[in-house]
């Protein structure tokens, strides 16, 4: 296989082409005569669960394992391992989550059986957002993407902490228990220096087990497997996870999350619901304003300084490619409304319609206002 082949396939470019891949299909196959078999696909039933249920509740616990990997790899070593280095995107990070359930908040006060959807546009799809900024990566410099993964990183531990505490259901006690207690040996074990990966592994299924019980959502259970794990462990099972989650669960969560039907679609109906919009305006509007509003006032100070060679307008474009949520924010609209009703069922999709119009928008105009500034600037050199 010619190496520039295999270096693509193994890039970040790719990995966002593969989910767009997999969201045309979605679409496709649901807007077809195929579309009662793809609805009986993901709703075929496996040891009492959907083939959908399993692979968002249990294959996307991977997902989040990895995520809490690159979370705590960051932490101790990389970006946001300083308060020097960190403060900065951990603070950006935080403005574009806020501002986006702000906006959202505005949008639908008047709306309060909405207001549950509020963290749908906080979080940025750190695959998507990082795929659509490579495209640009012979002309920017890399400390815009190395920026931007720490904002994304920061972001995602923003996430999984806001899907950890609000999106829970009935909570037993019992299993909650029973999930504390297994998380407290395997922290336990890391701080025995204990490196047997197989019995973390272990006791990391039966926190899973537990936390399905416990109506906390089962996936944190992946991030608190990846906070547990000692250090030397990190970059190997990262490797090993980095093929299966980019290549096969996130596109097959995608495949089965992303299938909306448009019959019936009424466009001017559907961009006048609420939801809709304070979706598209949480990841568009929201998230730059967040996130370069935040970087604005503090670089005004003393205390903070933007990292070498970027300058407020890279900035600005990054943050515009921020507003990209797509496959977290799909995640968490399935969490804020279960597909049990009617109702839930066109929340979902004035839900999903706006992350894909916001994710599309943000994308389009981050590229294009990124290379209006580099071609601006040699111009005016």
């Amino acid at each position: 296989m010619p190496k520039l082949f295999t270096s693509f396939i193994q890039s970040e470019s790719f990995s966002g082409f593969l989910l767009i891949i997999f969201t045309v299909l979605a679409l496709g196959f649901a807007n077809s005569p195929w579309s009662a078999h793809y609805q009986a696909l993901s709703h075929f039933p496996l040891f009492n669960l959907s083939i959908q249920h399993w692979v968002n509740e249990g294959l996307m616990t991977f997902f989040f394992l990895l995520v809490g990997l690159e979370i705590k790899r960051e932490f101790l070593e990389g970006e946001l391992s300083s308060f020097k280095k960190g403060s900065l995107p951990i603070a950006a990070a935080l403005g574009g989550m806020v501002a986006p359930a702000l906006i959202f908040f505005l949008i639908e006060f008047k709306s309060p059986e909405n207001l549950h959807g509020w963290a749908v546009p906080v979080a940025t799809d750190i695959a998507f957002a990082l795929g659509v900024l490579s495209i640009l990566k012979r002309k920017i410099p890399s400390s815009l993407i190395t920026f931007l993964s720490a904002i994304a990183i920061a972001d995602d531990l923003g996430a999984i902490l806001i899907i950890a505490i609000f999106y829970t259901k009935n909570l037993s006690i019992l299993f909650c228990i029973m999930a504390l207690g297994t998380a407290l040996i395997l922290f336990l074990l890391n701080f025995l220096k204990n490196s047997h990966t197989s019995l973390y592994l272990i006791l990391g299924c039966l926190l899973w087990a537990a936390l399905f019980k416990s109506g906390i959502n089962p996936t944190i259970s992946g991030v608190l497997l990846a906070f547990s794990l000692p250090m030397n462990l990190i970059p190997r099972l990262e490797k090993k996870l980095l093929t299966p989650v980019n290549y096969l669960i996130i596109p097959l969560f995608i495949f089965l999350n992303a299938g909306l039907s448009f019959s019936g679609f009424n466009f001017i109906h559907t961009f006048s619901q609420s939801l809709t919009l304070g979706v598209l305006f949480g990841l568009l509007i929201g998230k730059p304003l967040g996130i370069f509003g935040s970087i604005y006032l503090l670089t005004k100070t003393p205390l903070f300084k933007l990292p070498k060679n970027l300058n407020l307008s890279l900035i600005f474009g990054m943050s515009l490619i921020a507003g990209i949520g797509f496959t977290m924010s799909i995640f968490i609209t399935d969490l804020a409304f279960p597909n049990i009703s009617p109702e839930n069922a066109q929340a979902i999709l004035d839900c999903k319609i706006g992350i894909f119009t916001g994710s599309l928008i943000s994308a389009i105009l981050g590229l294009l206002f990124i290379n209006f500034s580099i071609k601006n600037k040699i111009k005016n050199n």
